[in-house]
Order: C-alpha cells, then structure tokens, then sequence
C-alpha cells in the first residue's frame, strides 16, 4: 500500500519474529543471533609484522591464514607433548621396575 505522497509503505515485519526464529530451529534458540566468527585486533611490533610477512610470502596466504595456521599448530604440539607426558608417566608405573633391572643387568 502506497502512502498519500507517492511513498511505497513497508510492511510493519521485514524479518521473521523472535517466534519464528525459535521454531524454525528446534532446541537452538540461543543461536539465532549468535555471530558465527569473531574479529579481533592484533598488536604488533615492527619485528613481528615482518615476521608476519615474510611468513605469510613464504607460504603464499594472507597474513591472517598464516596467523591462524601457527595457532593451531602450536595448540597441536602442545597437545601431542601433553598425551606423550601422560602416556609415559602411565608407561614408567606399569614397567619401571622391569626398566630398572635391564638398565642393571
């Protein structure tokens, strides 16, 4: 419907309500206005930012990528040192007295 100066009206719902939102997705309400990804800032130094691009050059991706890459395999190292702590300190228990013997014999 037109207003009386020639402007087209909107409707009074552009977007599904909060309502349909919450039926539209069983069991996941608390989502329907989650953001998926996060920006964040990032502080650098002038040593850091060339790291940062020559590191990026290298491996021919953005900074970002390079970025997230060194995160999550620096998380994976850690991880992997963390089981191998675990499954050694498990190891020395069950088999340091056998160990022990054979390091004497």
């Amino acid at each position: 419907m037109d207003l009386p100066d020639g402007r087209a009206q909107l409707p009074d719902q552009v977007g599904p309500t909060a309502g349909e939102l919450l039926v539209s997705v069983p069991g996941q309400w608390y989502h329907a206005d989650t953001i998926v990804t996060m920006a964040m800032t990032l502080r650098t130094d002038d040593e850091l930012e060339q790291a940062l691009a020559e590191l990026a050059e290298a491996e021919g991706v953005s900074k970002q990528e390079a970025i997230r890459r060194a995160v999550i395999e620096k998380r994976d190292r850690v991880s992997h040192r963390s089981r191998v702590d675990a499954i050694s300190k498990e190891m020395i228990l069950e088999w340091g007295d056998v160990l022990d013997r054979l390091g004497k014999a």
